[in-house]
């Protein structure tokens, strides 16, 4: 079987296709490949998912490393996309050179050619080398930022213009950084106590949250929370934590009557 790697690089080269959400073309190719275990649909969505999100810093590293008139867009598909997995693997997730490399070589020499896959070699083996805010040091703030942290240029600009340069920061790389999945008993169904036992059964551990007692943070999870039958059966949501702290924050009392002029599916109302 095809690897992670290989596979979200065929996620990424449908996705600069068709334009279409990341997720639907995620999908299409676990559906077209006959991929159904949620450990290897995760790891798939994982590479595809975080190359997309640091796309900006990644493709810059290519484009400084490319020589001559070889541009990233002149590449083929599947080289152009196994490289920025690749270079995402050696500079996000910091994994071993040797190992990301090798592989990337193999999926390249298979899908492509071995002239392409000694290409590959050659440009991983120059990135492995050189260091982002050393090539990015002497650009203005605006670029600097927007290549480090992966948003358009215009959206630093304008979040420069709102908050200054030092939220603006903040809030470029909180936005990076990964998000906690928080879920919330449904009380009107089920107790907390239940829920967890529960929800542990099918292999998704949570961690109850100190601030709200029907909030629960997920810490490990081998399949994803949706296909659960707890939440199926609407006994768990998946809530943001922001979004229950409303609730708390309004202290509502039997017999108040209040207008949720944004209710749907109306989770904060079953609260």
């Amino acid at each position: 079987m095809a690897s992670s790697q290989e596979l979200a690089a065929k996620v990424l080269m449908e996705f600069e296709k068709t334009e279409k959400p990341l997720k639907e073309v995620f999908q299409k190719v676990c559906k077209k490949h006959g991929i159904r275990d949620y450990q290897i649909m995760a790891s798939i969505y994982h590479y595809a998912f975080e190359t997309v999100k640091n796309i900006i810093a990644i493709d810059f590293l290519l484009e400084r490393t490319l020589k001559g008139d070889v541009t990233l867009k002149k590449l083929p598909s599947m080289v152009r996309n196994i490289l920025r997995i690749a270079v995402f693997e050696l500079k996000f997730e910091k994994n071993p050179s040797p190992l990301v490399t090798d592989l990337a070589v193999k999926i390249v020499k298979r899908n492509v050619s071995r002239r392409a896959a000694n290409f590959v070699n050659a440009v991983l083996h120059q990135i492995d080398k050189t260091d982002l805010n050393n090539l990015v040091k002497n650009t203005n703030w605006v670029k600097k930022l927007s290549i480090l942290t992966s948003h358009p240029e215009w959206f630093v600009r304008k979040l420069e213009n709102i908050m200054g340069r030092e939220e603006a920061e903040k809030l470029l790389r909180a936005n990076n950084e990964i998000r906690v999945t928080w879920l919330r008993v449904n009380t009107l169904k089920i107790s907390v106590e239940k829920a967890i036992r529960k929800l542990e059964k099918e292999n998704i551990i949570v961690e109850e949250d100190k601030d709200f007692p029907e909030v629960l943070k997920i810490i490990k999870a081998e399949k994803p929370v949706v296909t659960s039958s707890l939440h199926k059966r609407n006994e768990v949501f998946i809530q943001d934590k922001g979004s229950v702290a409303v609730v708390h924050a309004l202290t509502p009392e039997p017999g108040d009557i209040i207008l949720d002029a944004c209710a749907a599916p109306g989770m904060k109302t079953t609260l």
